[in-house]
């Protein structure tokens, strides 16, 4: 719940940023907040023009981060992949 608050703290401060939006749709999902963490995903994808809007998409450029191998960050990154799925990213 706390996560929760910050992402509508960081919101109120920037609220077209659109890595705020995802980290936030992602939480308030996996908060079983469904119908706002799908609002937040569709503005988010409103201002990516098709970029990082999928699962795929966004697992790449996780990836592309590193870290994969390490157990903690590729748990985390699945659990806001699983949050994205619900607030209504597709797969492809």
């Amino acid at each position: 719940m706390e996560a929760a608050g910050f992402g509508t703290q960081a919101l109120a401060l920037a609220p077209d940023d659109p890595q705020i939006l995802r980290k936030q749709a992602a939480t308030l999902a996996n908060l079983g907040r469904d119908g706002e963490a799908r609002e937040l995903y569709q503005r988010h994808a409103a201002l990516m023009g098709g970029k990082l809007v999928t699962v795929a998409q966004y697992r790449t450029y996780l990836n592309s981060l590193g870290g994969a191998d390490i157990p903690s960050v590729a748990a985390f990154r699945e659990n806001v992949l699983a949050g994205l799925r619900k607030a209504g990213m597709p797969e492809e």
